[in-house]
């Protein structure tokens, strides 16, 4: 399962922004 929450969510947020 994910390990890393907070990587997983910047990028998600990353991506969506751009």
């Amino acid at each position: 399962f994910i390990f890393c929450v907070f990587c997983v969510f910047m990028v998600f947020i990353s991506s969506s922004q751009g």
